[in-house]
């Protein structure tokens, strides 16, 4: 169950409108997996920290894979998806939060593809003591331009895009103390990578 939000009153009246526009793409994806990206987005505007869960220990693999489930019907008709996981080791984590960044990335490389179909390509591995997690896609690429703007809520190249799915998994990755990388080739593709600390710090515990 989404807990509404009640937005800054200064805020309603230019967040509002576009939230309006998020709404009526739900038919595209299902309710489901519009909801909480839509709350969780509303909370990030209005100053309202996402719903806490406690710090687990995850094993990335699994929801990676229970993501792909999840977005299957997405997927199957416009690309191959190919695993390449590392060996890492289970993570401290949001779980829940991590796999929205998970299926945030991947519907974004689906709605990259062209007429054609295309490939996603999902990588795991370490780095000292980080994890991380590459998302890359053969798709028709991002522009330098649009490059500089990725990360600014409702900024969208894509005709039916609400501009939130890069600006919400940045959010959720840097609440695990982790960061985002973006590299992208105009009709090429786009590589999307995140990294998470493969131990939890004093500074993710608060």
């Amino acid at each position: 169950v989404c807990n509404p939000v009640s937005p800054d009153p200064a805020l309603r009246g230019a967040v509002y409108p576009e939230f309006k526009k998020f709404i009526d793409l739900t038919a595209a994806f299902g309710g489901t997996l519009i909801c909480g990206p839509l709350y969780q987005a509303l909370g990030y505007f209005t100053g309202a920290r996402p719903s806490e869960q406690e710090w687990q220990w995850a094993d990335l693999h699994e929801g990676l894979n229970s993501t792909l489930n999840i977005v299957w019907n997405e997927l199957k008709y416009k690309c191959k998806v190919v695993k390449e996981y590392g060996d890492i080791p289970p993570v401290p984590c949001l779980p829940s939060q991590l796999n929205q960044v998970f299926l945030n990335l991947l519907v974004n490389a689906a709605q990259a593809m062209g007429e054609a179909r295309g490939r996603i390509t999902i990588r795991t591995g370490r780095k000292r003591e980080r994890v991380w997690v590459e998302i890359e896609d053969n798709g028709c690429g991002i522009s330098k331009e649009a490059q500089a703007n990725l990360f600014k809520p409702f900024y969208t190249t894509k005709p039916r895009g609400t501009g939130l799915g890069l600006m919400i998994a940045l959010k959720m990755v840097m609440l695990m103390k982790g960061n985002m990388e973006v590299k992208s080739v105009k009709n090429k593709g786009t590589r999307v990578t995140f990294f998470i600390p493969g131990e939890r710090t004093e500074n993710a515990q608060s």
